[in-house]
């Protein structure tokens, strides 16, 4: 009898952990969009530049938040489900594709740096991200 309440809370505190994981990680991708969009509008009204130590701290936390996320999301707790890895793979292909391009994106008048800036910044929030994931499928497919 003891035993049963034991394990019954043992299963309670373990999804209460997942829980909080998981709304750790949703805030760590909303929050790491919201630099990204923030910090390359920045960019693009010549603010910062590359070679500014402000754009090494940003782009480390960039990095650090992506990481995070991509971490939680290959253990199964972060905000792309298992279902959604193929489509979160091929967004960000796309995203590295652009960001690859991004010096183009400035020929185009008015909003042209605006697109290149928050195109660089998102390519190092999902970079890291992207890799992680991209292991675990990778990982997932070796083992079947």
């Amino acid at each position: 009898m003891e035993e049963d309440k034991e394990e019954g809370i043992k299963d309670e505190v373990s999804k209460v952990g997942k829980s909080v994981l998981a709304k750790t990680a949703f805030w760590s991708f909303l929050i790491g969009v919201l630099i990204a969009l923030i910090a390359g509008l920045v960019w693009g009204s010549g603010a910062i530049d590359v070679s500014d130590s402000l754009w090494a701290y940003i782009a480390t936390t960039l990095a650090v938040l992506g990481f995070f996320v991509g971490l939680l999301s290959a253990f199964g707790l972060g905000t792309i489900k298992p279902q959604e890895v193929t489509r979160f793979l091929i967004a960000g292909v796309a995203i590295v594709v652009v960001g690859a391009g991004a010096s183009a994106l400035v020929d185009i008048p008015f909003v042209g740096v605006y697109l290149a800036g928050i195109t660089l910044y998102m390519l190092v929030f999902f970079a890291p991200a992207m890799v992680i994931i991209a292991l675990k499928s990778l990982w997932d497919l070796g083992k079947e």
